[in-house]
Formats: C-alpha cells, sequence, structure tokens
C-alpha cells in the first residue's frame, strides 16, 4: 500500500510552483546571538542559576520567582 500511497503524491516541483512561498528565497535566520536566550540551567539543592548567551549568570533561591 505504501508505494501506490506515495505514487498518488504530486510531485515537489508542482508543489513547489503552486505554492503562495514560491517567490520568497530562504534564509538563514538563526540561532543567533541575542538578548534574553537561555543556554544553561542547572539547580543544586534550592538554588537554580541560569546562563544567557549574552554573558549573564542569574541566580534564585526562590524557585525562580525572583532572580
Amino acid at each position: 500500500m505504501l508505494p501506490s500511497f506515495a505514487l498518488a503524491q504530486p510531485s515537489r516541483e508542482a508543489l513547489n510552483e503552486a505554492s503562495w512561498t514560491s517567490g520568497l528565497s530562504l534564509r538563514n535566520v538563526g540561532p543567533s546571538v541575542m538578548g534574553g536566550r537561555v543556554v544553561d540551567v542547572a539547580v543544586v539543592a534550592d538554588t537554580m542559576y541560569v546562563a544567557y548567551a549574552t554573558g549573564g549568570l542569574w541566580r534564585s533561591i526562590n524557585h525562580g520567582t525572583t532572580f
């Protein structure tokens, strides 16, 4: 059944020509260094540490309510 189902699908070229995105070109938009991006989280006992891509390290001792 799978081969007959695969044959019933339109070709990739036909889908690309009919798509509303056919006029758009592809571009890479990430990952990048931007403010607020979390790169690591560590929990030791009741203390939470959060590291950010911009170099910041935050510590919370109340389950993340405040840093």
